[in-house]
């Protein structure tokens, strides 16, 4: 089974690629550790997607990130896609609370060695950028996707019974 989650920034992506790759024994992967490979050093599209590529397995895997390179790649593959949609004022809470906390776990989503910063351009990006775009996104899933879509408010409340 393939599974894709997009959302924004603080939606719950990473934590639940990691339950649902726990449960159901699948690879979880993370588009952010294709594309920034430590504190501001971002890695060309070109040269993310061949990384990608290369790392992906052709049956079975979890993914989850919200970069718009990878949306299209990602969702003729998947299984299901799941979409959180999730207020940028939750998101925005939450990158804060991850950012206060530190979670190794979720440091892991990015890559080694990475710190996560909090800057007014990052507050920007989810409060208004991705918002912008979302929709626009949202409706491209729905267009290209070959398997299903699930529109989803809150990650913590996802049925594992969907995917079946």
């Amino acid at each position: 089974m393939k599974i894709l989650i997009f959302g924004p920034p603080g939606a719950g992506k990473s934590k639940l690629a990691f339950d649902l790759g726990k449960k159901m024994e699948l690879p979880v992967f993370h588009v952010d550790h294709y594309f920034f490979k430590g504190p501001d050093i971002h890695v060309p599209v070109k040269e993310a997607m061949k990384e990608l590529k290369t790392a992906l397995p052709d049956d079975n895997w979890v993914i989850e990130g919200n970069h718009g390179a990878v949306l299209s790649f990602l969702t003729m593959r998947a299984d299901h896609t799941i979409v959180l949609q999730v207020s940028p004022l939750i998101c925005l809470f939450r990158v804060y609370k991850r950012y206060l906390q530190q979670d190794p776990q979720l440091k892991r989503a990015i890559s080694e060695g990475w710190e996560e910063k909090m800057s007014w351009q990052f507050t920007w990006f989810i409060l208004r950028l991705f918002p912008k775009n979302f929709a626009k996104q949202k409706r491209q899933i729905q267009e290209i996707a070959i398997g299903k879509v699930h529109l989803v408010r809150n990650a913590k409340r996802f049925d594992l019974h969907l995917l079946q």
